[in-house]
């Protein structure tokens, strides 16, 4: 079994944040592709087994699953049951595509488990369909079918819970950003990007392990870098130890560190006899 399915895209359509390439179902033969497959595409197991191979991730895919796969990016996928691995599939055009993607947290190209996987086959489905009329509208009418997809998607998709400890796990790695980079500008962008997760998973996270924000565990890690720099270099100013340790402003620095040790810098440095 091999179908596919092309509507008729006008130029109105193509101007849409969202709007559907074609659409088809499978029996999924493997697929090796280069970096030039330009567009989005979700491929949902239908039935059997298969193996999907991206950036350097290995994911098998079974019933109830799907594999969201970015644009331009090297991928493989195979069978790896013994019976038919029949895949139904939609490709995905419009700049609010990706946007929508990683709103339902698919921030990569990888295999993704749906709570209802019915209502996400029943809108392919819906497309072979409407394609299949040859009406002039149809190229429209897939665009509503390409977007209520996406949302639910969104709707239904499912993550792994890790437990605490897995997370703190996952964490040290923004962690050793901060111990590596603190004395400069880091943003809650860069330190989800390392992580490659949202703002608010990560600030999530980040309240779940250690109780605190991701920025005000930073600004413990600054003001300890500043405790330590006191006592090595005690000739250093409070501003020079502020600029140091990632602080423009040395009144928001002595704020902090009040707020975080009960005491100002300045009375640090004599209680301990660094002044």
């Amino acid at each position: 079994m091999r179908l596919a399915y092309y509507p008729m895209l006008s130029p109105k359509v193509l101007d849409l944040p969202v709007y559907m390439c074609f659409t088809g179902a499978i029996h999924q033969d493997p697929i090796s592709r280069d970096d030039s497959f330009p567009y989005f595409q979700w491929i949902q197991c239908v039935s059997g087994k298969g193996r999907l191979i991206v950036g350097g991730t290995q994911f098998d895919v079974g019933i109830g699953q799907g594999m969201l796969l970015y644009p331009n990016e090297p991928h493989e996928y195979y069978a790896t049951s013994e019976e038919h691995w029949e895949t139904h599939w939609m490709v995905f055009g419009g700049f609010a595509v990706e946007n929508m993607a990683r709103l339902a947290g698919m921030t990569r190209s990888g295999s993704y488990t749906l709570s209802n996987s019915d209502v996400t086959l029943s809108h392919i489905r819906t497309a072979c369909t409407i394609v299949r009329t040859g009406q002039h509208w149809a190229g429209l009418e897939c665009a509503k079918i390409a977007y209520s997809l996406l949302m639910d998607i969104n709707r239904f998709i499912t993550f792994h819970t890790e437990s605490t400890e897995q997370q703190s796990i996952r964490l040290q790695r923004v962690v050793e950003y901060m111990e590596q980079h603190y004395a400069e500008v880091i943003t809650l962008e860069q330190l989800a990007a390392v992580l490659d997760i949202s703002l608010q998973h990560l600030c999530n996270l980040f309240k779940k392990v250690h109780g605190k924000r991701p920025i005000e565990y930073l600004n413990h890690v600054r003001i300890n870098k500043s405790k330590t720099l006191m006592f090595e270099h005690k000739s250093l100013s409070i501003q020079e130890v502020a600029r140091c340790v990632g602080f423009d402003n040395p009144g928001y620095y002595s704020s902090v560190f009040k707020s975080l040790e009960g005491i100002t810098p300045s009375l640090f440095q004599r209680l301990n006899g660094l002044r």
